[in-house]
């Protein structure tokens, strides 16, 4: 019997830190995985800029994106790691159809934000993101000013909820969120100002502060995440809105699209 209980404690020494161990070893990312999605969108795309027509554009709008989130080692029932990526191009066309006006944008933002767990099914989620954008409009029947350059570099509030459900013995997971550029900087040419006099020199007043009273934009992207064939699909709706007035100029860059792709990880990393 002495022997057996020797024994016994002798395993147990072995096994318990064999055990601690293996948990020192786990990987970060097992422990507080990284939930992907990469979807792509189309929709309607409405848009006007006086520095390249008076006219009012409308027509379709097609885009990638890419957004990652992670739960934060600092607080990882609490603080939210979120960046995401996007390109989109649209195609619109003037109100008598006879000339297109094409728009290409690229836009990358980091964000953290403070979760809140209500329930098992309910959380919220509130923090800012730094962005920014890169993009040009171009039309070309405009012979000595074809383009304009739409680029700014903005601090944005950001609000998210979502609810997470079980419907035919499914997981479901519904999620809405919000991002507003509060301040930041943009870029625009003077009223009447060329292009080609800017690559001669002429630079000056170029960069301008951007909040709420020159550069409102707002972006919505309400989306369910399911199984579907053994993969975590998300389904939604994405609604942009992008408007600036700075010198005399102005314009503006609307769309609504339908966004599809799939999810990598976790359906909502807020919710632990």
């Amino acid at each position: 019997m002495a022997t057996l209980k020797l024994l016994t404690a002798l395993a147990a020494a072995a096994v318990l830190p064999a055990q601690a161990t293996v948990r020192a070893e786990t990987p970060d990312s097992l422990r507080r995985p990284v939930t992907s999605t990469y979807s792509v969108e189309a929709g309607g795309s409405r848009m006007f800029d006086t520095y390249l027509s008076p006219l009012r554009y409308d027509g379709v709008r097609v885009g990638l994106s890419g957004e990652w989130q992670k739960m934060m080692p600092a607080s990882p029932r609490h603080l939210l790691m979120q960046m995401d990526a996007s390109i989109s191009s649209a195609f619109d066309r003037n109100p008598a159809r006879s000339t297109t006006m094409y728009d290409f944008t690229a836009h990358f933002a980091w964000g953290m934000l403070y979760t809140l767990r209500f329930s098992d099914a309910w959380s919220a989620g509130f923090g800012g993101t730094v962005g920014f954008t890169a993009g040009a409009a171009y039309l070309p029947v405009n012979g000595n000013n074809p383009a304009n350059a739409d680029v700014d570099v903005m601090l944005s509030l950001r609000a998210q909820g979502a609810y997470r459900f079980t419907l035919w013995g499914r997981s479901f997971t519904l999620r809405d969120c919000v991002t507003v550029p509060t301040a930041g900087a943009m870029f625009s040419p003077g009223f009447g100002e060329s292009y080609y006099e800017i690559y001669l020199g002429n630079s000056s007043g170029l960069a301008h502060a951007a909040w709420w009273g020159n550069h409102f934009c707002i972006d919505n992207r309400l989306s369910l995440t399911f199984p579907l064939a053994g993969r975590q699909v998300t389904a939604g709706y994405r609604f942009s809105y992008a408007s600036r007035w700075v010198n005399n100029l102005s314009s503006r860059r609307v769309s609504h699209s339908f966004t599809i792709g799939l999810t990598f990880g976790p359906q909502n990393p807020g919710v632990r």
